[in-house]
């Protein structure tokens, strides 16, 4: 999940290198869960200047640093002890860049601003210069996609899942191919956020994806960036009075939906489909873990010391929903709020968990507009389970892993009745639940090896 909370800077009428530096050091400083040292930015930052600016150097002295570009030498005070002092080194280092007659670009202030991003050792942080954000502006794209890949989090080449039904599918890309270039760029050293935006773009649109399977070698695939639409809750019913309820994503009002729908229908057992739901509004989340539990803590969100945490905890007034058996079905495309659902209800004890492994994507992000036209991205906050511990950065393992399901499931458009892994959660329900979840029950009416 992103927390929309896009603050805009306004740039000056001649903007400078080190605004866009200084800036992206303060968001940091100011939102950064991982509460990053001030001494460390700084490091970051006059590191990676000497790397791009063969004469500059600089050393720290007692309570001073040193800097230096052939002749010139300029002192300034250190170490700094917040991010304030860390964006005035910046400013002075730049400053004296200019006057030793060695001024730095604007493409050394966004590299600069990508390391500092990548110190923080966290995926989901990161900073893309202009010319990536224009590739995101969802503002001037009526309909965004890309091929229908997931990428791993802590090594982003490497597919993690691939959407049902996506071009991408249909051509036999798996999870665990490698990308190794897309429109002929290698992707050796991209970040997350820097290879997703290569893959997004308008709807119907190709990218070349050069694909490397272990053991297979390499192949190159054009595949189309499909959009497949569908709605957030979608039901049917299936045989023995189950009820099949899939949230594509936790949006406004979905709880209250599946509570209306659970009491018209008043089902024998539910099997909730959280595949491919990549967040959304983690109150929602909450909202629909309250149908399930009677009191007791379902989770949090925990951001950095000193700022106020939110705990969820159930107040359910009715019985009626407490004892009715639930199997949620998870995949490799289940992130952020539907992780923490999935979690909450795994832990304890309220469902049986089926399918593969989530993303592993417990946290919240910051947008912030930098001057000039770049974008940071801060994760500003972590959710934990009812256990009080953090997502696992392998996912959530399921009680019971299902095989791959061939043959067009609900998330291609196809009918529940006709989906493997959801039948198979329905017989999960209706043969014994919990005592069932050592062993997957297949369907032999399917080829799901």
């Amino acid at each position: 999940m992103v927390s929309m909370t896009l603050s805009t800077t306004s740039a000056a009428k001649v903007l400078q290198p080190e605004t866009v530096v200084a800036e992206v050091v303060m968001n940091i400083d100011a939102l950064a869960v991982s509460e990053p040292n001030p001494q460390e930015l700084a490091h970051v930052v006059l590191r990676e200047l000497s790397k791009s600016v063969d004469c500059f150097s600089a050393k720290p002295q007692g309570k001073a640093l040193r800097m230096q570009c052939n002749d010139h030498a300029k002192v300034t005070p250190w170490p700094p002890k917040s991010g304030r002092d860390v964006a005035n080194t910046v400013k002075a280092a730049f400053a004296f860049l200019r006057g030793a007659g060695h001024p730095a670009s604007m493409s050394v202030a966004h590299r600069l601003a990508r390391s500092l991003a990548i110190s923080m050792g966290d995926p989901y942080t990161a900073y893309l210069p202009p010319a990536s954000v224009k590739r995101l502006d969802t503002g001037r794209m009526a309909e965004v996609s890309n091929p229908g890949v997931e990428l791993s989090p802590y090594d982003p080449s490497r597919i993690r899942a691939v959407r049902p039904g996506s071009n991408a599918d249909e051509q036999g890309i798996r999870g665990g191919d490698r990308i190794l270039e897309v429109d002929g760029i290698s992707t050796g050293q991209m970040t997350l956020a820097e290879l997703s935006a290569m893959l997004i773009g308008r709807a119907t649109t190709t990218v070349r994806l050069l694909i490397e399977r272990e053991g297979k070698g390499k192949r190159t695939f054009e595949v189309e960036r499909t959009l497949i639409p569908e709605p957030t809750l979608t039901t049917e019913s299936l045989p023995g009075g189950v009820l099949y309820l899939r949230i594509s994503a936790f949006s406004p009002g979905v709880a209250k939906k599946v509570k209306r729908t659970i009491w018209e229908r008043a089902p024998k057992g539910v099997v909730l489909d959280l595949r491919h739901n990549s967040g959304g509004l983690i109150a929602e989340g909450a909202e629909l873990l309250d149908l399930f539990f009677a009191d007791g803590a379902t989770g949090g969100v925990r951001p950095r010391q000193g700022r106020p945490s939110t705990d969820f905890v159930a107040s359910h007034d009715s019985k009626d929903l407490l004892r009715l058996p639930l199997v949620v079905l998870i995949d490799g495309g289940t992130a952020s709020a539907s992780e923490l659902v999935s979690l909450s209800l795994k832990q304890r004890k309220r469902a049986l968990i089926a399918g593969s492994r989530s993303l592993g994507k417990g946290s919240a992000q910051s947008l912030v507009r930098i001057p000039g036209g770049g974008l940071l991205r801060v994760t500003e906050a972590h959710y934990i389970g009812p256990l009080g511990r953090k997502l696992a950065r392998a996912g959530i393992t399921p009680d019971t892993f299902l095989p791959h399901a061939k043959g067009r499931t609900v998330l291609e458009g196809g009918d529940a009745n006709r989906d493997a892994w959801v039948l198979m959660a329905a017989d999960l329900l209706r043969y014994g639940g919990r005592a069932q979840a050592k062993r997957a029950l297949v369907h032999t009416g399917f080829d799901d090896k």
